[in-house]
């Protein structure tokens, strides 16, 4: 019910899995990789014991073949399994349960094993190590990844699958690459934006461990332009919300635009000769005219909070019945939200519309609601 690929890279030694199932959390129980010593996955009706087992034993010299003979002699079920095995020199084994039926089977080659079982066809298996084979230019995880969506594109399993998972090592301890999607109904479309999401980054989290002070400073500005860039596409594609346009940075920001214009047409009437290096001076003072804007308009703003604030206590006060449900956290507030609204929605519970989270911004809107409420009429607000 699985369809795998499992590598060693000729050239850097890097070991890693791609692999992708109809159940959850496919990663946490099927891949095990030791660095610099080998692979072993555990698939089908898959015993995640068999992969420490495997792993220790590569690490006391054993080869790929002798491996997955001490550990299918080691497990009363192994033909419910399917296994395979890498060693540190690149030697590719795998072994097939007869329990399988549906099509379920191996390719093997010098550092590659893609396997699978209850597969569409052998198609999935064979297009995997053809596109492993065809992209010998590409990086190490790309051709782990891309040789996984062949296999998707090729059938995938019967079902369908809702997990995937990236693991690479290279010498550390610690992985390469551990990337995981655990329920998703494309888990391999999903584990390719996530992919592309990390890869830029993956040398900066991966050296910077042994090295704080030197990944720090060379890859500071790099990191910071790298996450604003991810965040444009991700606003770009729409998978990431829009700031709100408030009314207030819309004030601030028609000061700060205000003030230079007002300066560069004073300027322009005392020496109207001056007028480049006008234009010139007046935008390299552009943070100067935003911090003023935002200087001038505190007062105001203030004001107009305090006024909001007073008038928000006193409808509150004037609905003694009203019952007020607070959340708050990191993550998960919109999601739990919504989750009370609906279950106490019989009593007459509302929650705030999305965005609005602000102490300002809910006391508007609780004004705007009870202000037409009778007030012995009683409510409850999820805020």
């Amino acid at each position: 019910m699985t369809f795998a690929i499992a590598a060693r890279c000729a050239e850097s030694g890097r070991l890693g899995v791609a692999i992708s199932t109809r159940a959850l959390g496919v990663t946490a129980r099927c891949p095990f990789i030791a660095p610099g010593v080998g692979v072993v996955v555990t698939m089908a009706r898959t015993d995640p014991r068999l992969g420490p087992l495997g792993v220790n034993l590569l690490k006391l010299g054993y080869s790929a073949n002798r491996t997955l003979a001490e550990i299918s002699a080691s497990d009363p079920h192994v033909e419910w399994r399917q296994l395979c095995v890498i060693d540190r020199d690149g030697n590719a084994v795998a072994r097939t349960g007869s329990s399988n039926k549906t099509w379920s089977g191996a390719v093997t080659d010098k550092n590659l094993v893609a396997m699978g079982n209850n597969l569409k066809s052998e198609k999935t298996a064979g297009d995997m190590a053809k596109a492993w084979s065809g992209g010998a230019k590409l990086a190490f995880a790309e051709r782990l990844l891309a040789a996984l969506e062949a296999g998707r594109d090729a059938g995938g399993q019967n079902g369908g699958q809702n997990s995937a998972g990236l693991v690479i090592y290279d010498r550390e301890i610690y992985p390469y690459y551990d990337l995981r999607v655990d329920a998703h109904d494309e888990p391999v479309g999903e584990l390719r934006r996530v992919f592309g999401l990390y890869t830029p980054l993956a040398d900066y989290y991966y050296g910077r461990p042994g090295d704080p002070e030197t990944y720090g400073k060379e890859f500071g500005y790099s990191l910071l332009i790298a996450l604003s860039a991810i965040g444009c596409v991700q606003m770009g594609s729409k998978r990431q919300r829009t700031p709100v346009w408030s009314l207030k940075a819309m004030i601030i920001t028609g000061l700060a635009l205000l003030f230079p214009v007002a300066a560069g047409v004073t300027l322009l009437v005392v020496r109207p000769l001056w007028t480049p290096l006008y234009i010139g001076f007046i935008a390299s003072l552009t943070p100067l005219w935003a911090l003023l804007a935002w200087a001038v308009f505190q007062p105001v703003d203030l004001l107009m909070k305090h006024r909001i604030l007073a008038k928000a206590e006193q409808v509150r006060s004037a609905h003694p019945d009203l019952i007020v449900i607070g959340i708050t956290g990191s993550v998960g507030k919109t999601t739990m939200k919504t989750l009370l609204e609906h279950l106490l929605k019989s009593k007459g519970a509302i929650a705030t519309p999305e965005r609005v989270n602000s102490e300002i911004g809910v006391a508007r809107w609780m004004i705007k609601l009870l202000e037409r409420e009778p007030a012995d009429s009683t409510r409850i607000l999820i805020v």
